[in-house]
């Protein structure tokens, strides 16, 4: 059985960070979907692919795997322009795949139904592009719940930018970022979110451990519902 919010114990220092924020900012990857899961390096191995059945052109080192996603965009970007389109389409339609295959994270359903409660409003953040995260929204049931979108904008690489996501989020939702409380599994995007100036909360989701994401600014829950809890105070 799976307990209720009201019935999970919420921890001072997580509810001193939680209470004060007026809109929420859940990463779509670990807090909303495990698209992890699914997605793998199919983006990578899409864009190799691709490239391995073009007339061979030298390149500095090999991309894709060596360089990681977004770096090789950006090389392609910058010297293969007729190549760089085409890897683009080809991972937005990875991603657009992937994302509907994802299961929600447990506890999701709760964590809006939370917000909605006490009148903060919703935002995703992605790395992804913003119409794979349309998609799941769509194909979940949850886009009625969601009020901005801060993801990739097609071949603008700028827009992978973590700290600009956050700031995207919050200006789309015409906030300042220190009303935002950023939820993430992943140490790194937490650490963008502080530099953007919003308050950050990690959550266990299988990504990186409570070691690497805790700090004095940014407590951990363990789940979904602890979240949930500590929204409805």
């Amino acid at each position: 059985m799976t307990a209720e919010p009201r019935a999970i114990r919420v921890r001072p220092h997580v509810a001193r960070v939680v209470a004060p924020a007026e809109h929420v900012l859940l990463d779509l990857d670990g807090i909303m979907f495990d698209v992890r899961a699914v997605i793998g390096e199919r983006r990578e191995q899409a864009v190799a692919d691709l490239l391995a059945a073009r007339p061979y052109r030298p390149r500095p080192t090999p991309v894709s795997f060596c360089w990681g996603l977004f770096p090789t965009l950006e090389y392609l970007a910058a010297h293969e322009p007729d190549h760089a389109a085409e890897a683009e389409a080809l991972v937005s339609r990875v991603e657009r795949d992937a994302a509907l295959a994802a299961a929600a994270m447990p506890g999701l359903t709760e964590v809006l139904g939370a917000c909605a409660a006490t009148g903060r409003t919703v935002a995703v953040v992605s790395a992804m592009c913003e119409q794979a995260v349309r998609a799941a929204l769509r194909a979940h049931g949850l886009d009625g719940q969601i009020a901005a979108i801060a993801a990739r904008q097609g071949p603008d690489l700028s827009t992978v930018d973590l700290e600009w996501a956050v700031m995207r989020a919050a200006s789309l939702l015409d906030a300042p970022p220190a009303t935002c409380l950023s939820v993430s599994g992943s140490f790194v995007r937490l650490s963008a979110a502080r530099r953007a100036g919003a308050a950050t909360l990690g959550c266990e989701c299988g990504r990186d451990s409570r070691r690497w994401m805790a700090d004095e600014h940014t407590p951990v829950v363990a789940n979904l519902w602890q979240l949930s809890a500590a929204l409805r105070g």
